[in-house]
């Protein structure tokens, strides 16, 4: 029992509300509601991104800004992501 010592009712809560936001809005970045909200303001239309890492967030900030350089290794995700 000790491994889930964590699993607060608060806990649980919070997850279940995370889990519930992201099949409500999957194509947002897989970060916290709070932290999409604090990005959704913060973001002008004359703002340069830059990420390390491609994937949902990617989509999503390239809707955004007008220029987005996202830095990938992975040629096959490279490929996935870009298609989209």
């Amino acid at each position: 029992m000790k491994k889930y010592k964590h699993w607060t009712p608060r806990y649980i809560a919070a997850r279940m509300n995370e889990m519930l936001y992201q099949k409500r809005y999957p194509d947002h970045p897989w970060l916290t509601q709070m932290a999409v909200k604090i990005l959704e303001s913060w973001l002008k239309p004359n703002d340069v991104g830059a990420e390390f890492g491609s994937g949902r967030s990617t989509v999503w900030f390239a809707k955004r800004v007008p220029s987005l350089i996202s830095v990938e290794n992975d040629p096959n995700w490279y490929n996935r992501v870009s298609a989209n």
